[in-house]
């Protein structure tokens, strides 16, 4: 699909969708892997020649712990280590962006950066991929 334009990869990736669908199995070889992870069911990974994962696409892609990314202003970088513990704490143009590496915390973190005055702008989960499981 690499060498294919916006449409043909549009209509190939529908085929190979559709052909999955009324029962046959489909053998998609490929490096980029958004592609792998928009196409497949089951994957099998390969590193350096060697066979490093193989299972189903929902194997790869489930987490026990989910983070989120929220970005928000109003409030000093220097103050939000009282609110939460992020993980990683990043100055944009528009304010901060700070992650939190658990959706768990995250009902108690929103409720404190909004005591503390912080204006949220969105709050993102960070879905996992198959590129973090290959890595």
């Amino acid at each position: 699909m690499s060498g294919l334009d916006p449409v043909g990869r549009k209509e190939i990736r529908e085929l190979i969708l559709q052909l999955g669908r009324e029962g046959r199995t489909i053998f998609f070889s490929s490096h980029v892997i958004p592609d792998v992870e928009m196409i497949c069911d089951s994957v099998a990974m390969i590193r350096q020649g060697e066979l490093i994962g193989c299972g189903s696409m929902s194997q790869y892609l489930s987490r026990t712990v989910n983070p989120v990314e929220i970005a928000l202003s109003g409030i000093g970088i220097d103050r939000l280590a009282s609110v939460a513990k992020f993980s990683v704490l990043r100055e944009t143009p528009e304010g901060i962006r700070a992650t939190l590496e658990s959706d768990r915390d995250i009902d108690e973190t929103l409720k404190k950066l909004l005591d503390a005055n912080a204006k949220i702008a969105w709050v993102n989960p960070i879905r996992p991929s198959l590129e973090d499981a290959f890595l």
